[in-house]
């Protein structure tokens, strides 16, 4: 394996700049983390993630045993409301990633070759012949700036520290300090991995520890797989692919040692936490766990969507580098691609695999999935300010590197405060307040309702009583076994039920052959069963609009707050006019808003076409009239770039809120009549 040496000019670096450096990236990064993160649980998993790292509980796949022991270590050091505490975490370790930046670059900075000369033909004789001669009181010229063939440790390391700043400020690395979510961990993994890498494969050095940093990151989230063809390819070309492949047998027990926190589920799920998805006591659910065999349906299935995601990815990248940042990028690429082939090709690869992968996966919250491709983007960042310095001056790339901070500042601020965000938090309560006790909720509404129920019913004491049943959830067989420690008593009236559906769904989940027929119908049955004891033991039963299950016989949805009740009885429900929390989330337009404001939107709606159905006209005014308020005010025209199927739920938002509009002015037109 043939060595990279430091270059020469680094070693005027001495340690104390290099802390500076990482310490006011850290400084920065996390002073804009305090001041835009969340202070209350937020969307999608974060709920989820929130209550399984403060109970010491099993999150969804792939798992995540190390963020979240992490985790509930933080709930129980620092002494806030454990969300907070978790969020604060969350800062700190997106900045503590952001400082990793600055070494990570500096390494790559180091191995970029210097400037080739660039000379006319004739050139050097003419300006030999033209030189005065040297004399006792005439000193030879300084180089000019242009014709520098390297730069200097310390400038490189400014240039390092300014481009890991700029990185940390795209709204992709930024909005993992807004919440608590395994991304955030995910980003001190990455810079440091690589650096780990690239140690150990240009200087022989540190194999051990590389190997097990990168088993650890493995046990925080699977796409460090991400990083494998960069690496491979880096590692071919370095050392030879014999070399290589010794090497990499050699490091190989510690890769192993570094994936021990993947132990802590069976042990724990074998002590039935709370929170136990996917019940891995068994080598099988343990497998489909951790290889989050359960997501693989939204992986690579759908062309269609994967071109809309590819269209969004695109659309956004110009803007998630602060416009200024296509640049340096674009001048960092060609750079790498004449002087330094070996990172350039890295480069390339961590860009390309990231943004494959997340074309593939066909979800709204894609834009994290990225972030290796992102910090592949700030590795050409770092080059092409090297090549400003080099072409102009340092004045000159640590001022464009300023400009693109504070663009970056300016362009991501709005959507990445999450500060005012209370739409989740409302949300829950505002559902589950209303409820009667011993209520049992049917919702899929997992980014809205479910998730962040978690958090509130088990950490926080909102509403234990009440009983909250994903029906997607329930088709998966851990669930069902789940549910019978929490409703015991329901699940044992429909046991047999039960036991029909876990034994049709067994033979999907262990691949053997099905018939999908006998496995919907079996489903039905359990549900159909477990709705059927809820009401015999007297236990009110609601869902939310989502929820699309069979009933049982005579039981029809009435409308109720933000729910449907389900009954019998077909007389009047009545119930006392809402004034819901709401705390409206100024400057976020995407799916996740148009889709609560939507949801409740509708309820509210749909108990006033209850109300007119029931002769009371002016309460039904009244509904509609409160259901308006709740329109975002997004407009088709204005809409910025959305995932796939992001678009979709918008207009539907939009759509509904118009037609709602429609329908208010034609009430008050009817009431001045």
């Amino acid at each position: 394996m043939t060595a990279i040496a430091p270059a020469a000019e680094g070693r005027d670096v001495r340690v104390w700049q290099r802390i500076l450096a990482v310490a006011a990236v850290f400084a920065a990064s996390a002073a804009v983390g305090i001041a835009t993160m969340s202070r209350s649980v937020g969307l999608m998993d974060y709920g989820e993630l929130a209550a399984v790292a403060t109970t010491l509980g099993i999150a969804h796949p792939t798992g995540y045993p190390t963020f979240t022991l992490l985790g509930h270590f933080v709930t129980r050091l620092i002494p806030l409301r454990p969300l907070l505490a978790l969020n604060l975490l969350a800062v700190l370790l997106v900045a503590a990633g952001a400082a990793l930046l600055v070494p990570l670059y500096e390494a790559v900075l180091e191995r970029i070759g210097p400037q080739p000369a660039r000379t006319r033909p004739g050139g050097d004789a003419r300006k030999a012949r033209n030189a005065p001669a040297a004399g006792p009181d005439r000193r030879p010229s300084a180089p000019s700036p242009r014709a520098t063939a390297t730069v200097a440790g310390p400038e490189r390391l400014a240039i390092a520290a300014v481009a890991a700043l700029a990185t940390a400020l795209t709204a992709t690395w930024w909005q993992q300090a807004t919440g608590f979510e395994v991304y955030a961990l995910h980003v001190v993994f990455l810079p440091l991995v690589t650096l780990l890498f690239l140690r150990w494969v240009d200087h022989g050095k540190g194999g051990l520890l590389f190997a097990f940093v990168l088993g650890l990151s493995f046990t925080n989230h699977m796409t460090t797989l991400l990083l494998a063809p960069a690496f491979l390819v880096y590692a071919a070309v370095r050392m030879g692919p014999g070399r290589m492949v010794g090497a990499s047998l050699r490091i190989a027990p510690a890769f192993v040692v570094g994936l021990l926190p993947y132990v802590y589920l069976p042990l724990r799920a074998a002590l039935l936490p709370r929170f136990d998805w996917g019940d891995p006591r068994t080598l099988d659910a343990f497998v489909r766990h951790v290889t989050g065999w359960q997501f693989r349906v939204w992986m690579f299935s759908n062309a269609a969507e994967s071109q809309q995601q590819a269209a969004y990815l695109l659309a956004r990248l110009p803007w998630d580098l602060g416009w200024l940042g296509l640049v340096p990028v674009v001048l960092g690429a060609a750079v790498l691609a004449r002087r330094a082939r070996a990172v350039g090709v890295m480069t390339l690869l961590l860009v390309a695999a990231a943004f494959v992968y997340a074309c593939g996966y066909t979800i709204p919250d894609i834009e994290s999935y990225t972030l290796a491709g992102v910090m592949g983007l700030g590795i050409a960042l770092a080059a092409g300010l090297l090549a400003i310095r080099e072409r102009y001056s340092r004045a000159a790339a640590i001022g464009f590197g300023a400009a693109l901070v504070v663009a970056c500042l300016a362009f991501h601020w709005r959507d990445s405060d999450e500060r005012r965000d209370h739409m989740v938090d409302d949300m829950v309560h505002n559902v589950l307040e209303p409820l009667p006790r011993n209520a049992v909720l049917l919702s899929g509404m997992w980014d809205n309702v479910v998730s962040p129920s978690y958090y509130a019913q088990e950490v926080e004491g909102l509403r234990r009583d009440v009983l909250v049943v994903d029906p997607l959830l329930l088709r998966y067989n851990w669930y069902v076994r789940e549910l019978a420690g929490r409703a015991p008593g329901p699940m044992k009236d429909a046991a047999a039920a039960a036991a029909a559906y876990v034994r049709e769904e067994g033979r999907f989940e262990r691949g053997e052959p099905y018939d999908g027929a006998r496995v919907t119908a079996a489903y039905n049955g359990m549900v159909q069963g477990l709705l059927s004891a809820c009401l015999a033991r007297g236990r009110p039963l609601f869902m939310t609009p989502d929820v699309d299950v069979a009933m049982p016989a005579g039981v029809q949805p009435v409308p109720f707050q933000l729910t449907l009740a389900c009954v019998r009885d077909t007389a009047y429900l009545p119930q006392e006019f809402p004034s819901y929390r709401r705390h409206p989330w100024p400057g976020r337009t995407d799916s996740y808003v148009a889709t609560t404001a939507w949801y409740q939107g509708l309820s509210l709606y749909g108990r006033g076409d209850y109300e007119a159905s029931h002769g009371h006209a002016d309460l039904a005014r009244r509904y509609r009239r409160y259901a308006l308020t709740f329109d975002p005010g997004f407009v088709e025209t204005r809409l910025p770039p959305q995932p796939a199927g992001g678009r979709d739920q918008i207009l539907q938002s939009i759509g509904f809120f118009d037609r709602l509009r429609a329908k208010v002015a034609a009430d008050e037109d009817g009431a001045r009549r």
